[in-house]
Formats: structure tokens, sequence, C-alpha cells
């Protein structure tokens, strides 16, 4: 055993402290699973709020194109129906349902 490198001693002594103590064994995997779990929770909640975040910086400058972009096109609109309206006021007293001025 001492002709052994270093590092396969090391791994023999580890599996037969494994074989020799299972009880122990078994607590520090639960142990290092658990904080394992613990660690990818947080990393997940981090992940989680920046991805909330962004969505919520997408959706109000969506919001803000969108009804700027609504204003715009209902002003023109209304810029047209009263060119319309002036240039023929008689389709337009008929359209009223009236009778041509």
């Amino acid at each position: 055993m001492e002709d052994m490198p270093l590092h396969l001693r090391v791994v023999q002594q580890r599996a037969r402290w494994k074989i020799e103590n299972p009880e122990k064994h078994a607590e520090q995997l639960k142990e290092r699973r658990q904080k394992y779990a613990e660690k990818k929770d947080e990393i997940n909640k981090k992940r989680r709020e920046k991805h909330a975040e962004k969505k919520d910086e997408h959706n109000a400058k969506r919001r803000k194109k969108r009804a700027t972009n609504t204003d715009e096109k209902r002003a023109k609109q209304r810029e047209y129906r009263a060119r319309w309206k002036a240039e023929n006021p008689e389709k337009h007293a008929e359209a009223q349902g009236g009778k041509p001025v």
C-alpha cells in the first residue's frame, strides 16, 4: 500500500470509510444535496425576478408605444373626417340621415 500513489490511497480510504460508516455517509450526502438544492432554488429565484423585471419593462414600453400610436392615428382620423366634412357637405348631411344643405 505504501508504493501506491497518494491520490489513489486517498480514494481507497474514502471508499473504505463509506463502507464502514454508511449512516454517516448517507447523512453527508443528504446535507450536500440539500445545500445544492437551496443554492439552485436561490439562483432560480433570482433568474425569475430578473425575467419578470425585463418582461415588465418590455410591456411598459409596448403599452407606451401602442398608446402613442393610437393617439396619433385618432388625431389623423379626426383631421381626415373634418376635411372630408368640409369638402363634401351634401354627402355628410346625407350620411347623417338629413337632407342635403
